[in-house]
C-alpha cells in the first residue's frame, strides 16, 4: 500500500530491489527483481524564481544483491547507494528538497541526506517612479506657424516597452497629437 506522492512501500517487486522514494509531482518505480532498483519519483517544476526549476524530487532506492541502485527523481532527488560498495548514496541536491538516495544492503552504507529546502517570496511590483522628460525643443520655445517641430522624449525608471506620443497646444487650448506613437525599450525617442 502506498500513498500517492509519497513513494511505494513495497520495495520493490521481489528478489533484492528496493523501490525509489516518491517525489512531490509523482511516486517512485517498483524495483524489477533483482535487477534494477526503483528510480525516485519526479518533483514538481515552478517558475516563481523567473526560471522554471525542478523541486522535491524522490531518491532512488539503493542497490541489492545483484540490482543496480535507482536514480533520482528530477527535482534534486538523489541516485542510491551502488551494491556492493562502501559509498553512501547520493544526497539530494541543495535548495531543491530532493529526497535523499537509499543505502545498499552490503556492506551497508548510509542512505543520502534530503537536500536542503528554500524560500522564495514574490510580490507584485508596481513602478511609481516613472520619468518622462521632453528634451527638444525647450519650454516655452516659439515656431513661426506651419514650420516643423523635431520633438525628442526620455524615459526612465518605468518598465519597457515604452510607448510615447508627441501632442501639440492648440489656438483653442486643445491637445492634438502629432506623428505617431513611438514603442520601444529604450530611454529616447
Amino acid at each position: 500500500m502506498f500513498t500517492s506522492g509519497q513513494g511505494r512501500a513495497d520495495g520493490g517487486s521481489g528478489g533484492n530491489s528496493a523501490g525509489g522514494g516518491g517525489g512531490a509531482g509523482a511516486v517512485g518505480t517498483s524495483g524489477a527483481a533483482s535487477t534494477q532498483s526503483g528510480n525516485g519519483g519526479a518533483g514538481l517544476a515552478y517558475a516563481i524564481s523567473g526560471i522554471s526549476t525542478w523541486y522535491a524530487g524522490g531518491g532512488g532506492g539503493g542497490g541489492g544483491n545483484g540490482s543496480a541502485a535507482g536514480a533520482g527523481g528530477i527535482g534534486g532527488g538523489g541516485a542510491g547507494s551502488p551494491p556492493n560498495s562502501n559509498l553512501t548514496a547520493t544526497s539530494g541536491v541543495a535548495n531543491t528538497g530532493g529526497g535523499g538516495g537509499g543505502g545498499s544492503y552490503n556492506p551497508t552504507p548510509a542512505g543520502g541526506n534530503g537536500g536542503s529546502g528554500i524560500v522564495i517570496v514574490r510580490y507584485p511590483y508596481t513602478s511609481l517612479s516613472l520619468a518622462v522628460a521632453v528634451t527638444s525643443p525647450s519650454a516655452s520655445q516659439i515656431f513661426p506657424n506651419g514650420s516643423p517641430i523635431s520633438a525628442t522624449a526620455g524615459v526612465w525608471s518605468g518598465t519597457s516597452p515604452y510607448h510615447v506620443s508627441f501632442f501639440t497646444d492648440t489656438a483653442g487650448g486643445g491637445l492634438v497629437q502629432v506623428g505617431t506613437t513611438q514603442s520601444g525599450s529604450g530611454s529616447t525617442w
